[in-house]
């Protein structure tokens, strides 16, 4: 589910716009879930060196990877909310003009 959410948003988008929504995403992420999505994604870590990068299990690390990846796709599908209601139109500029 997760993955054909993130494959849609990306099959339209251009790589620049991608990497400023991921931006935009990370930065919105508390701490914790944001350094293992960088260290796992960005960096190219494995789950073992993410583990051990953050003091922590490979179990516990798998966990907050999950959620991690559940709290960047609502907070994904929150910004795409922002955008598109910033893009509608306001209903006093659809309303005919009164003479």
């Amino acid at each position: 589910m997760l993955t054909d959410m993130a494959v849609g948003m990306c099959e339209h988008s251009e790589p620049e716009a991608g990497v400023a929504r991921a931006s935009r995403i990370l930065s919105r992420l508390p701490d914790r879930s944001r350094t293992i999505l960088e260290l796992r994604f960005l960096r190219g870590c494995s789950i073992r060196e993410a583990a051990d990068e953050m003091a922590v299990s490979v179990d516990n690390a798998k966990m907050l990877q999950y959620r991690a990846l559940r709290q960047a796709a609502h907070v994904g599908a929150e910004i795409q909310r922002e955008i598109e209601q910033s893009e509608r139109p306001l209903e006093s500029d659809l309303l005919p003009a009164s003479r």
